[in-house]
């Protein structure tokens, strides 16, 4: 159960303490279900959708943290919104 809410925290941006590291960092990012304009969702049966706002805004995170050093982007995807796709896909070549 403890996972679960972590997991639920973590889709819809809830509290996210910051570790102090003097090290270089690489972020991962997961992009978890169909692809959605918007935010993500999680629900407590499993399902789950990837919003191209969440993962952009991630990313613009990852890219604003001075010690990362690289991003990798992990999916899991059964496909979904061509112009959410577009959308996370110009965050990461800019």
């Amino acid at each position: 159960m403890a996972g679960m809410m972590k997991r639920m925290e973590m889709f819809t941006g809830g509290d996210q303490r910051a570790k102090t590291s003097k090290n270089d960092k690489v972020a991962v990012i997961y992009a978890i279900g169909p692809i959605m304009t918007g935010e993500s969702t999680s629900s407590f049966f499993g399902g789950s959708t990837m919003g191209s706002d969440t993962i952009v805004k991630a990313f613009r995170q990852a890219e604003a943290e001075a010690k990362v050093k690289a991003i990798v982007l992990r999916v899991d995807s059964p496909g979904g919104s061509a112009l959410a796709s577009d959308l996370i896909w110009r965050q990461i070549v800019t």
